[in-house]
Parts: C-alpha cells; sequence; structure tokens
C-alpha cells in the first residue's frame, strides 16, 4: 500500500511541477517568437493581398479585380479561421485527456489515503482542512 501510494505521489508531482502539462502559459521568449510571426504573417497576407489586386485589375475591370481580391482575402480568412479552431479543439482535447488521467489517478491516491489517515482525519477534522488548504495554495503557486 505504502509503496503504491509513494508511485502514485511521485506521477502526481511529475506531471503538475514538471512544467510539461498544457495548463502552463508560454515563457516570454515564446511569446515574442509568436508576436513576430503574427506580425510577418500579417504583413505577408496584406502584401499577397495587394499582389492579387495588382494582377487581377490587368486582366478585369477594377470593380471585378476589387471583388475577386475582398473573396480572397474572405476565403483565406476562412481558412484561417478552420485552422485556428482546430488547433484549440486539439489542445482543449489533450487538456480534458490529462485531466481525466489526472483525476483517476487522484481518485486512486484519495483511496488509499482514506484507507490510511481516515479515522485521525475525522478525529481533526480542523487541522485536516487546514493543512488541505495550505496544500492547495501551494499548488495553486506553483501551477499558475
Amino acid at each position: 500500500m505504502r509503496e503504491s501510494l509513494r508511485l502514485i505521489e511521485q506521477e502526481l508531482i511529475t506531471k503538475l511541477l514538471s512544467g510539461q502539462t498544457p495548463l502552463n502559459t508560454f515563457k516570454k521568449g515564446e511569446q515574442i517568437f509568436l508576436a513576430l510571426c503574427i506580425f510577418f504573417v500579417a504583413v505577408g497576407a496584406v502584401f499577397l493581398i495587394y499582389a492579387t489586386y495588382l494582377w487581377s485589375s490587368g486582366h478585369y475591370s477594377a470593380e471585378m479585380a476589387a471583388a475577386l481580391t475582398g473573396a480572397f482575402s474572405l476565403i483565406c480568412a476562412l481558412v484561417v479561421a478552420v485552422a485556428i479552431y482546430g488547433i484549440i479543439t486539439y489542445r482543449r482535447i489533450r487538456i480534458m485527456r490529462m485531466q481525466r488521467s489526472l483525476f483517476e489517478k487522484v481518485k486512486v491516491s484519495l483511496a488509499a489515503f482514506e484507507d490510511e489517515y481516515g479515522a485521525p482525519i475525522r478525529e481533526y477534522p480542523k487541522i485536516s482542512v487546514l493543512l488541505t488548504s495550505v496544500a492547495g495554495f501551494i499548488l495553486e503557486k506553483r501551477l499558475f
């Protein structure tokens, strides 16, 4: 029983405090790199739209060129929106899968904990609540 409790405790500590969970935010360098990428994608999109207008204005009337450029812009926006939706959905699924796994491990560890420490917790509920609050506070500071 003690060995399984230690194994579960070690797994929880590794998962929560390792910094590899999708709950953690980006680091500062990653944020700067992402902002630069978004900026250059936006500049590239503007020039692509302008090039589409210039090309179509040589082949069609001004109104038709503007309509084709607008349609091209809307199609590009739709593709980007679908890609962003896919990324958000994938990330949400990954987080939910990790939460389920973590909840199962916590459930097993609490069951083992209940077997060993159930009586002292029922006997001293105020101290138990205090210790639980302190543990939650420490975990909150480490995760977020």
